[in-house]
């Protein structure tokens, strides 16, 4: 994150990113590789399954532990977790009969409230799934060479979070 931002508690809300310092419009904030990519939008089931293909096959075994702890989970009763539910116990047996169903369950969740759009299909991103979405934004995000680049839009104040909006991205 640099001298820009930094991590913080953000009442009701649990970690968020906070900008450290003011920030100048036009500043490139950050740049961050992805995590994991997989092809598709979160649409259909093709493109959960190659989720649930794109994190079986991240090495070491260790790493998977590491990314589920890293991102929010959908809260317990909600649609989004009985729907990922459903599709984990479908997806286990098609994609991936080596991971227990709760852990694919958990990933298909995690995966529908932080993934990002990407050049390269979706992705999860470490920092990126820390950032609000706003009507009215403060930062743009596009794709270049592999990585997500946010550029301030406008002045940010310290303190403020970098909020984005899907319609302000360039990929």
């Amino acid at each position: 994150m640099g001298d820009l931002f930094e991590v913080r508690q953000w009442p009701g809300h649990g970690r968020a990113v906070v900008a450290a310092q003011a920030i100048p419009a036009g500043t490139v904030v950050w740049s961050e590789t992805p995590w994991l990519v997989w092809q598709g939008h979160m649409d259909s089931v093709a493109s959960y399954a190659d989720c649930v293909r794109a994190y079986a096959a991240l090495q070491p075994a260790a790493e998977r532990e590491k990314l589920r702890a890293h991102f929010a989970k959908p809260a317990v009763d909600t649609v989004t977790a009985h729907v990922v539910a459903d599709l984990a116990k479908q997806l286990q047996l098609e994609v991936a009969p080596q991971l227990p169903v709760e852990e694919v369950a958990e990933l298909l969740g995690l995966a529908s409230i932080n993934n990002h759009s990407f050049s390269d299909g979706t992705a999860l991103f470490r920092t990126a799934a820390l950032l609000s979405h706003a009507c009215t934004p403060n930062v743009r995000y596009s794709s270049a060479d592999g990585m997500l680049v946010y550029t301030a839009l406008r002045d940010i104040e310290a303190g403020v979070r970098p909020a984005y909006s899907d319609l302000g991205r360039q990929l």
